[in-house]
């Protein structure tokens, strides 16, 4: 009964029938009688000048106190042989104590089991919740302090809780669902809960979705290797977890041959003595050239299908969709085909010079030329345009214009970048920076990137003005420059193509191949396509092989 644990409180030893010896007990080595600070825990506190232990000394009035309340009230003792204690779920004290967060030896649990402690313990399970809050608080105040820190380290570990085991799966998944996929894979490691929460279809489907929002090259990369159709069927067949983690592992050995310039190259012959500029979907790629004409080839086969002939010039640029192809020539001309059919619809003759660059979005066309100016069209039927605006600004040559629905932005031999509004044709904003002509633009959102006789690339905001950041590796005039929200691709004059970070600016990968000037780049997820002064269009192709 509780008197045992009055006992031990006062440094007696119990022997097996339950009486008190004079001998105080040891614990950890440390003496019952030597002089330690109590614990200062509610009402059982002692004076930290003063040890309760002191041979002589009156016994603690405060502990007598709280052991005759254990003694009088609902936790009297209870030392009746057939009393059957219960932990949790069902077993037995003995087997919930070995587990619990001491782990106590097989000699202590049969001490627990057969020995005095029996008494004390069966009257601690059979007393309040307050009461044992009570009891504990005195035990620990006659308890050597190294034994207190060994207690300590079981009731931390008590404290702590697995919130996977707790909580219900969903409220678990919601909680990882904020991890990146990385700390979800070590998560995975942690225990079988832990793998089975973190790996489940449910909560992979949501990252997915994430990751697709977050990355829009991952979510190019899933629609070509695996159509939403071709996803479904096999997620049905095998669940989405393999499917999941297969689709993530090739996405990474494509994004490390990013990082480190790991392609297959291929080469189309064009014989046009030079190919000035490209553009391509998913079947078709379209070519212009120095001998007048604009080439389509079929991709799957690597052949030329179609060639359309009109120009009197260099084909210096070109932009297609469904139905059009609009281009530009050194003839002083834009103009205006019938894809299906390769017929000329329209030309555009108001440039005085070479047109060197154009691009249509919607209704509206912009050109650009060596004649200093920048054209706005308006589309008043699909192959027809008349001129709307003339801009008018640039000191030297327009070598390249974009457009969105916001903003029209030209680069020039005049070391400037203006920024136009295609409402009323205004210039908005002049930027500088470049050391010399500017050759190369590209323009997404209110980002947009240059490339320069001065042999950097430099990234902008046009909205501020502000340079960004400014990357230098090529040894020559950067002649072309597309970018992503991860890679900017830009081609020199120095043959090669670079690969930069976005985020960083670091130059990432160096592609050599052409064996003169590269004139233009275009890229994806996959590959990246260039065009040189070298008569080829090279295919670099990125997608990790099995």
């Amino acid at each position: 009964n509780f008197s045992f644990c009055f006992q031990l409180r006062r440094g007696e030893k119990m022997d097996a029938n339950g009486s008190a010896s004079g001998s105080p007990p040891t614990l950890g080595g440390y003496s019952r009688d030597q002089t330690h600070e109590p614990m200062q825990v509610g009402a059982a506190a002692e004076s930290a000048h003063e040890s309760p232990h002191q041979r002589g000394s009156p016994v603690d009035t405060q502990f007598v106190n709280q052991v005759s309340r254990l003694q009088s009230g609902a936790a009297a003792a209870i030392s009746h042989p057939s009393v059957s204690l219960q932990g949790e779920a069902g077993e037995s004290s003995s087997d919930w104590v070995a587990n619990g967060p001491l782990m106590l030896s097989s000699d202590s649990l049969r001490r627990l089991q057969d020995g005095p402690a029996r008494q004390c313990w069966q009257s601690f399970c059979e007393a309040t919740e307050a009461d044992k809050v009570l009891l504990v608080q005195v035990m620990l105040n006659s308890i050597a302090r190294e034994s207190l820190s060994f207690i300590a380290v079981g009731i931390n570990k008590a404290l702590k809780a697995d919130f996977v085991a707790v909580l219900p799966e969903e409220l678990s998944e919601k909680i990882f669902s904020f991890l990146s996929f990385s700390d979800l894979s070590k998560c995975a490691l942690v225990s079988r809960a832990w793998n089975r929460v973190t790996m489940s279809d449910a909560l992979l489907r949501s990252r997915y979705r994430k990751q697709i929002v977050m990355d829009p090259t991952f979510g190019e990369f899933v629609s070509k290797q695996c159509p939403t159709d071709d996803m479904g069927r096999k997620a049905q067949l095998s669940g989405f977890r393999p499917l999941y983690l297969s689709l993530r592992q090739s996405y990474q050995r494509l994004e490390e041959n990013w990082r480190t310039g790991k392609c297959q190259p291929t080469s189309l012959i064009c014989g046009g003595n030079g190919v000035y500029c490209i553009q391509y979907d998913d079947h078709k790629l379209l070519s212009g050239s120095r001998d007048c004409k604009i080439r389509v080839w079929d991709l799957a086969t690597q052949r030329c299908t179609a060639i359309f002939s009109g120009h009197s010039g260099s084909v210096l640029c070109l932009q297609y969709d469904h139905e059009k192809i609009v281009s530009g020539s050194s003839d002083s001309t834009a103009r205006v085909w019938e894809l299906a059919t390769g017929m000329c619809r329209a030309i555009l003759p108001h440039h005085t010079d070479s047109v060197l660059h154009l691009r249509f979005r919607g209704t509206q066309l912009v050109t650009c030329s060596k004649d200093f100016r920048v054209i706005l069209w308006k589309m008043d039927a699909p192959f027809a345009y008349t001129q709307d605006k003339i801009l008018v600004g640039h000191t030297a040559a327009v070598n390249v214009v974009d457009l969105t629905e916001e903003f029209i932005v030209s680069a020039s031999g005049d070391r400037t970048i203006r920024v136009w509004s295609p409402t009323t044709g205004d210039c908005l904003r002049t930027i500088t920076g470049h050391t010399r002509g500017i050759a190369c633009l590209h323009l997404r959102g209110n980002l947009v990137v240059t490339g320069s006789s001065d042999e950097t690339v430099r990234l902008w905001n046009i909205e501020t003005g502000e340079q960004i950041r400014s990357m230098r590796g090529h040894q020559g005039l950067v002649r072309c420059i597309r970018f992503s929200d991860k890679y900017i691709i830009s081609g020199s004059y120095d043959n090669s193509i670079i690969v930069w970070s976005v985020a960083t600016g670091e130059q990432l990968a160096q592609l050599q191949g052409h064996e003169s000037r590269v004139f233009r780049v275009q890229f994806d997820a996959f590959k990246i396509i260039s065009s040189s002064q070298d008569d080829t269009i090279r295919i670099w192709d990125f997608t990790p092989k099995e």
